[in-house]
């Protein structure tokens, strides 16, 4: 999604803790895709 303006465009400082947290939740959802195959429905999300 695209802003107005630059001054619309902010980034976000994610802790340690949580980004650790989020790779491994991703290394998990990575291996539910793998074993899910075609059954898998792609929607860009983090969560489901």
């Amino acid at each position: 999604m695209e802003v107005k303006s630059r001054s619309g465009k902010r980034t976000v400082g994610i802790p340690g803790p949580l980004l650790n947290e989020l790779m491994a939740h991703k290394v998990a959802q990575d291996r539910e895709r793998e074993f899910a195959d075609s059954e898998w429905h792609e929607g860009g999300w983090v969560f489901t």
